[in-house]
């Protein structure tokens, strides 16, 4: 299987909540052998999948290879934005509130990142007084 049909095949599984087979087939594409953009876009849906099973711990160090800088600046983003997510759900608002300002400070985020990026920083601070 190619590496965009094992990708494309990841996301499949993901939609139809067959969590295990779709964690096994982005798991078969060594990310080590994807160029940047594929390899972000792979430990993303594996991210994704590990969430979906209530892994949080799992997805937030998967979340870690998501925010490398040598990533285009929107990859970043969304990466410290699904770092943000893992760790709203883990009650961890400090750690999600460091998260979701460094999308404010990435120069040349997309703008519904950082719109994004604002609510949740915004709401957190009302939730911790």
């Amino acid at each position: 299987m190619s590496e965009t049909a094992t990708r494309l095949r990841g996301k499949d599984l993901l939609g139809i909540a067959d969590l295990t087979a779709a964690e096994a087939v982005l798991k078969r594409v060594p990310r080590e052998k994807l160029e940047p953009e594929l390899a972000w876009d792979r430990d993303q849906l594996l991210c994704r999948v590990q969430l979906a099973d209530h892994r949080e711990a799992d997805a937030l160090a998967m979340a870690t290879n998501l925010t490398g800088e040598l990533l285009p600046v929107s990859l970043r983003a969304q990466g410290w934005a699904m770092r943000g997510k893992i760790l709203e759900r883990m009650i961890n608002p400090a750690e999600a509130m460091v998260a979701w300002e460094k999308v404010l400070s990435l120069a040349n985020a997309p703008a519904a990142m950082q719109r994004e990026a604002l609510l949740h920083v915004s709401d957190l601070r009302l939730t911790q007084g």
